[in-house]
């Protein structure tokens, strides 16, 4: 009797680890400004950025990866111009991507939707009466980039790395 329920044991668990395929996949990401449009004024100046990633998957597991897809999530912080506390809000911007069947030994390149960064900058000889910075400018803090295979993550990555640990996912 015991013998028949530790093999019946080992057939479950081993049917299990096969159903849970083991992929590998690269994950490279790279920053790039999409548009820009200058604006002036009479007291300041505007400067108005549409910024994104291209996401390279790199399929390194020798075989087809089956049921693709990207999640992402930018994180940015927004700054206020004329607030001397509290001067910026930190924001993030997700989305995910299907890939679809990603073929051995083949790459794919997907695009984030665009996020929207300004700059903000006082004329010369003007200046906040609040004795706030002449100058706010909106930045990109990080992205964070899961990659899955139907339910299942083959791989992740974050820059700077720290952001694994520290945000979480939605």
């Amino acid at each position: 009797m015991r013998a028949g329920a530790s093999f019946l044991l080992v057939l479950i668990f081993a049917t299990f680890t096969h159903a849970q395929e083991n992929y590998r996949v690269g994950i490279t990401c790279q920053k790039k400004r999409l548009e820009v449009e200058r604006i002036r004024g009479d007291t300041k100046r505007k400067v108005e950025e549409k910024w994104g990633y291209a996401i390279t998957i790199a399929n390194q597991s020798f075989k087809d990866v089956p049921d693709v897809q990207v999640d992402y999530i930018i994180f940015y912080k927004t700054a206020i111009p004329g607030r001397v506390e509290n001067a910026t809000r930190d924001k993030r911007s997700s989305g995910t991507k299907p890939v679809g069947l990603l073929k051995n030994n083949t790459s794919f390149v997907c695009e984030t939707d665009p996020i929207d960064l300004t700059t903000t900058q006082l004329n010369a000889n003007r200046y906040y009466v609040t004795g706030a910075k002449a100058i706010a400018k909106d930045v990109i803090t990080g992205v964070k980039v899961r990659v899955k295979s139907g339910d299942q993550v083959i791989g992740e990555f974050a820059d700077p790395p720290g952001l694994k640990s520290s945000e979480k996912w939605n």
